[in-house]
């Protein structure tokens, strides 16, 4: 069940992060050369 709730714990942040980022960066075009 470890490698179950590590999946989604996982997927969890994921959608954490895909939903926050967003908000926190609002300009994309500023943070391209730390993305990349």
């Amino acid at each position: 069940m470890q490698w179950f709730m590590y999946g989604g714990g996982v997927l969890g942040l994921g959608l954490l992060l895909g939903l926050v980022l967003p908000h926190l960066i609002p300009s994309r075009k500023r943070k391209d050369r730390w993305m990349n």
